[in-house]
Order: C-alpha cells, then sequence, then structure tokens
C-alpha cells in the first residue's frame, strides 16, 4: 500500500529530454514513413506505366488502343503524390508514355513488337542449316 501512495519526482530535466527525444524520435519515424510512400509511388507508377506500354507495344495494327491521356483504376492507389496520370503516344516505330503526379514524373519508350523480323532470321537460318546440309 505504501507502494501506491508514494510519489516519485523526477528532475525537471529529465522530462525536458524525454520530451526532446520523444518528438525527434517520432519526426525521424514520419520522415522516413513519407521517404517510403515516395518510392513505393514511384515504382508503383513506373510498373504501370511499362506494362500499359508493354500492351501497347504488341498489340495488332488493327486494335483500337487509344492514345492520350489514359484512365487507369490502379492509379488511384498512390500513396503521397496525389493523382497519377498517364499520357501514352504512339509513333511509326515506337510506343512512348509519361507518368506524373505530384513531384513525380516518369518517361518511358518501348520500339513496337515485330515478330516478322524473328521470322525472317529463323527463315534464314533454316535455309542455311539446309544448305550446310547438302554439302
Amino acid at each position: 500500500m505504501r507502494f501506491l501512495c508514494s510519489k516519485r519526482r523526477l528532475s525537471a530535466s529529465v522530462t525536458v529530454e524525454s520530451s526532446l527525444t520523444v518528438s525527434l524520435s517520432l519526426l525521424a519515424l514520419f520522415a522516413a514513413l513519407g521517404i517510403c510512400f515516395q518510392n513505393h509511388d514511384a515504382a508503383f507508377g513506373s510498373a504501370i506505366l511499362h506494362e500499359r506500354l508493354e500492351l501497347y507495344s504488341h498489340a495488332p495494327e488493327d486494335a483500337d488502343l487509344k492514345t492520350g491521356e489514359i484512365p487507369d483504376e490502379r492509379l488511384g492507389f498512390a500513396l503521397s503524390e496525389g493523382p497519377l496520370r498517364m499520357r501514352i503516344r504512339t509513333g511509326a516505330r515506337s510506343v512512348s508514355g509519361t507518368m506524373q503526379g505530384g513531384r513525380y514524373s516518369d518517361e518511358q519508350e518501348l520500339k513496337l513488337f515485330e515478330p516478322q523480323k524473328m521470322m525472317r532470321s529463323l527463315t534464314l537460318v533454316e535455309e542455311l542449316g539446309a544448305e550446310m546440309k547438302k554439302k
């Protein structure tokens, strides 16, 4: 019972030091979380943009894929940068896109997938192999 009634008094310097320590550690924790959120958004935005560019680069010529600002339901999952915006442009030999939001921006470019080039190379190799067998 005596333990419950006793009041232990700390000196003022200990409470001031502990309040400074706790506030600095909380500040460091929130700063680290902010950096983690920014890195998450950068990786997340780059992955979505690359996936969309792959879709456009492998699409057949008669596919009806729109260009310009592209809505994507996953763009709302950005943690720190606010709403992300994706813009796709197609050229004669490549597809390029940009992703922007807050302080984050990314630009990527992919060449169009051309399977006929590979097929011509394979045909050439097969013909050379057949000629080598004849000799």
